[in-house]
């Protein structure tokens, strides 16, 4: 059993027989039941039973659940990724157990090239066909050895290996812990021969696809969105393969300019491009659909050793222990086939959106006054095409609430407080909180479901509390963060990648599990004071701004890129002076399938705001290379900024080591360039003078801002006429 908790967590349960899973899910469903939480189809996930090697598993409402998936998917309203990761679970497929990790597609064919073109259907692989089949000279040995079997019919197989197994699991995720770990466990303390570790992907692709017999591999969900494990961050000593090459990080394709994020970011494009979305149906009919079993595996040569199939065997029927061990021990080691979840052709997609998203082209928005008047503090998109604009040093608790915290009184109190229709002035005052922390509360925030609230103060404390109780005029403290020695300046959190992120008025910032509370990150930052910070949603990237800088870093607290408001020449990126151009503001855009747009957008004391995106390029030169993190610069028009080139380094970058090869050694640059400068004293023609932007709000298809004269301006697509 697993269940699937609302703090992201999920824990496996494993049971010694079929019949004890079915009642411990029975009393978990029961007591449940009896604290009145509704299971239905939104929750089938909460418990699910994927039952022991061999045993008939099932998932709570998995069959109403799946139709609903597959028809958001069909419609376009998910994406490729999340509807492979769902299919996964629904057939019992989990990250808990590796012997069940969750299986994914090779997408891309072409490992060679030094530009991928995601246009040419030549880039792609053959979805119709298990990888034993993408071959075809491999195939037809394959057939031949099917065809001499002498087995019975049903114990006739193609493949003598699988598809998905805790080895092939183990082999992609070499240079991560715990896997490293239990890596060296399987080889008896010590890491496999060199030249049987994950080296290469292009080699990896063609001995999965062509030229092993024994190899048949898919891919992990790894491959599409964490960089890390194709690095050798721990700096394990693999050993010399036989060619003389020390085995580091993963050599990637040519067209990934030596970035693995790069690589990931292009796996993912590809993913979720139009030729893969009018394709991958028939990619699901061989991993959880009809031609999983029986004639049409025949026909598709799609066929396994029969133990790795769900219910090819009961094991609690085996009367003899040593042979049912040995049946279970076999089963794991052969790899196992995910539980069928369709007996007929899956639709295809019928619709392939692409969401709207500012990110995409923002040469396109036009500026409108949404409101003159209070200054509005902090803007927060609501569903269905709403704003919340609340005032300075307040935050809203949740979106379905009127409920916001306000802070920054003369007696350092926290209050939760609702706006009075009637007589705005005077909110509705909830409750306040005294002596939260040892002088003013600078900052607070909560989670999407206001059960936790967040403040910093000037103590450089990060108190947590839980609020489920507020209404009852308590206020219980969870935990307390201390780390920092200066006044904390920004709280942020991100419940998607269950972070805590704190910032301080020295630069300091700390990243913090959401549910343990330990610090788990301390961004190697170099700001003079942090001003503002935002978490994208879909990649967990952490954006840091201090009035001079921006820098953006992984969730695992690389340091991507950075810029500089002040060039190499003196110049400034945006404004005239250097006052004028400072940061005031940063957000970024609602969360996308790791494209190649804009990932950040700033505010500026000049009232312009700024959209930036991140490139990776490659240049070749002999030597050691050296990751960059760029400065970028750009002139009054407009003109996108210059890179720092080869032997330069920018104002406060980094520089790391990065793997050569034999025959020549890439430098990567990550570049921070702008995508548009946007203007809204310009664009309403303002006369008063420049007004700073205070705060940003950014939906899928607009954005707003907020300046120091109190207006609030509604970027959009649609053409704005000025006075």
């Amino acid at each position: 059993i697993e269940i699937f908790s609302g703090d992201r967590i999920s824990d496996l349960l494993a049971f010694e027989t079929t019949k004890d899973a079915d009642r411990a899910r029975h009393r978990i469903v029961a007591e449940s039941q009896k604290q009145k939480k509704k299971v239905g189809k939104e929750e089938a996930l909460v418990f699910g039973l994927s039952g022991a090697p061999g045993g008939k598993g099932t998932l709570l409402t998995a069959g109403l659940l799946r139709k609903s998936l597959t028809q958001q998917w069909v419609n376009g309203d998910i994406s490729n990724f999340t509807y492979l990761m769902y299919l996964n679970t629904l057939a019992g497929r989990s990250f808990n157990d590796l012997t069940q990790y969750p299986v994914f597609p090779w997408i891309i064919a072409d490992y060679e090239s030094d530009e991928l073109d995601l246009n040419n259907p030549n880039t792609y692989r053959d979805l119709t066909k298990p990888m034993g089949a993408v071959g075809e000279n491999r195939a037809e040995i394959f057939q031949e050895r099917y065809d001499d079997w002498d087995e019975v019919e049903d114990r006739k197989f193609y493949y003598g290996s699988h598809y998905s197994s805790a080895g092939v699991v183990l082999h992609y995720l070499l240079r991560l812990e715990p896997f490293a770990d239990q890596n060296k466990a399987l080889q008896g303390g010590h890491f496999d021969v060199p030249d049987r570790l994950f080296h290469s992907v292009s080699q990896t692709w063609r001995n999965a696809a062509f030229e092993s017999m024994t190899d048949v591999r898919e891919l992990i969900p790894e491959f599409y969105y964490l960089p890390e494990f194709l690095e050798n961050t721990q700096k394990l000593d693999f050993g010399v393969r036989q060619d003389g090459i020390q085995l580091n990080d993963v050599i990637l394709p040519p067209w990934a300019k030596g970035s693995a994020r790069e690589f990931v970011r292009l796996n993912r494009e590809a993913l979720e491009s139009q030729y893969v979305s009018e394709r991958l149906h028939s990619w699901i009919d061989l991993i959880f659909g009809y031609k999983q079993r029986g004639k049409d595996a025949i026909a598709a040569k799609n066929v396994f050793h029969y133990l790795t199939y769900h219910d090819a065997i009961d094991i609690e029927t085996i009367e003899n222990d040593a042979e049912r061990q040995a049946t279970i021990a076999q089963i794991q080691n052969f790899g196992q086939t995910p539980v069928q979840l369709f007996k007929k052709a899956h639709p295809s997609r019928k619709v392939v959106k692409r969401q709207a998203c500012v990110s995409r082209d923002p040469s396109s928005l036009r500026p409108s006054l949404l409101r003159e008047g209070e200054i509005a503090g902090l803007i927060k998109p609501l569903a269905n095409d709403r704003c919340a604009l609340l005032s300075p040093r307040r935050s809203l608790m949740k979106e379905s609430s009127p409920k916001q915290l306000a802070f920054g009184f003369k007696d350092h109190t926290l209050r939760i407080v609702s706006e009075d229709k009637g007589n705005p002035a005077r909110p509705h005052v909830h409750f306040v909180g005294e002596g939260l922390h040892g002088g003013q509360i600078t900052c607070a925030t909560s989670t999407s479901s206001g059960e936790r609230v967040f403040t910093g103060g000037e103590d450089g404390v990060c108190n947590v509390w839980d609020a489920k109780h507020v209404k009852d005029k308590h206020l219980r403290r969870i935990k307390s963060l201390a780390i920092h020695s200066t006044p904390i300046t920004v709280v942020a959190v991100c419940e998607s990648f269950s972070l805590i992120a704190t910032a301080a008025s020295d630069g300091f910032v700390a990243l913090w599990d959401l549910h343990t509370y330990f610090p788990a990150r301390i961004l190697p930052c170099e700001q003079i004071s942090v001003v503002a910070l935002s978490i994208n949603e879909m990649t967990g990237d952490v954006w840091v701004a201090s009035p001079s800088r921006l820098s953006g870093f992984s969730v695992n607290g690389q340091l991507l890129c950075e810029a500089s408001i002040m060039s190499f020449g003196g110049k400034f990126v945006v404004g005239t002076d250097k006052f004028g151009s400072r940061i005031t503001s940063v957000a970024v855009p609602p969360p996308t399938e790791w494209t190649n747009e804009a990932v950040v957008i700033t505010g500026h004391a000049t009232g312009e705001v700024c959209f930036w995106d991140m490139q990776v390029a490659a240049g070749s030169r002999e030597g050691a290379g050296d990751l960059h993190s760029i400065s970028g610069e750009s002139s009054d028009d407009g003109e996108r900024p210059k890179g720092v080139h080869d032997g330069e380094k920018s104002d406060g970058g980094r520089s790391t080591p990065q793997q050569s090869d034999v025959s020549r050694v890439r430098t990567i640059e990550r570049r921070l360039p702008f995508k548009l400068r946007l203007s809204g004293v310009k664009a309403v023609k303002d006369k008063d003078g420049t007004h700073a932007v205070l705060a940003l709000g950014v939906a899928k298809d607009k954005v707003y801002s907020s300046d120091t004269k109190g207006r609030v301006f509604q970027w959009t697509s649609a053409p704005v006429e000025s006075d």
